[in-house]
């Protein structure tokens, strides 16, 4: 990015993404008044599909009539790691950090168990199903990749068989972040899903985090009812649209 840039444009990275063989924009805390360069900067630098995110009414307004469509939106929890204890464990179930031979699992569980899944890239219709659902078998992947004193994979183990795997980041201010998640269908309805919620959730105190944040489509109520009895409490909201460039 250029200096002088106003903050809505020099919040957008680009990418040339093999996932869908073209170039996405990705702007984040769009603003009304920063709509019209944010569709110049786009136009200039040629890319095709922007995924914008705002937390402004307005700004989803503007955006709106530039022909961009909302797909979805996502809400936000937080957990005080400092001021409340951390619920207790009731799953036996052994969780570890992830091996490098456990790469391609953790990939296909993310395969398995985001097809079809109702995110952002599965609701444009424009964007191939197939290339959604490897997105996040990808994004898994580099996860595993990634890992570090400030980045985990959890991963949940039943019989010696990994069959859950969860991602932690710790961010700035002392926020660690649980991005993403999910747990084998053949394995659900055995409280995995909670154990690596917790386990994310002690990693962060343990490294200095005061708060532990996650979050996920406002339709996802099954995820955010464990959230909520885990003492989780919610806190924000993001609208995402998709604006193409033709």
């Amino acid at each position: 990015m250029t200096e002088g840039m106003s903050q809505a444009v020099a919040r957008v990275s680009r990418v040339d993404s093999e996932q869908f063989g073209c170039r996405v924009g990705r702007a984040t805390g769009v603003e009304e008044g920063g709509v019209p360069e944010l569709i110049e900067w786009c136009a200039d630098h040629r890319v095709r599909l922007l995924v914008a995110r705002s937390r402004q009414i307005r700004a989803v307004q503007a955006l709106e009539a530039r022909d961009f469509k909302l797909m979805d939106v996502l809400v936000y929890y937080q957990f005080p790691l400092v001021e409340k204890p951390i619920p207790s464990q009731s799953s036996t179930a052994q969780v570890r950090p992830c091996r490098t031979e456990d790469h391609e699992t953790i990939a296909g569980i993310a395969l398995e168990s985001f097809k079809d899944y109702r995110g952002h890239y599965h609701n444009d219709a424009r964007l191939p199903r197939e290339k959604c659902d490897e997105g996040y078998a990808d994004w898994a992947r580099n996860s595993c990749l990634e890992t570090g004193s400030a980045q985990e994979v959890l991963v949940a183990e039943v019989h010696g068989r990994v069959v859950a795997f969860a991602t932690v980041s710790l961010r700035e201010h002392g926020v660690a972040e649980g991005r993403l998640g999910a747990v084998s269908p053949e394995a659900r309805r055995q409280g995995l899903y909670r154990r690596l919620l917790l386990a994310r959730m002690e990693w962060s105190r343990d490294r200095g985090a005061r708060k532990f944040v996650t979050s996920t489509q406002i339709n996802n109520y099954a995820t955010q009812k464990v959230w909520q009895r885990v003492g989780l409490e919610i806190f924000d909201s993001v609208y995402t649209l998709h604006g193409w460039f033709d």
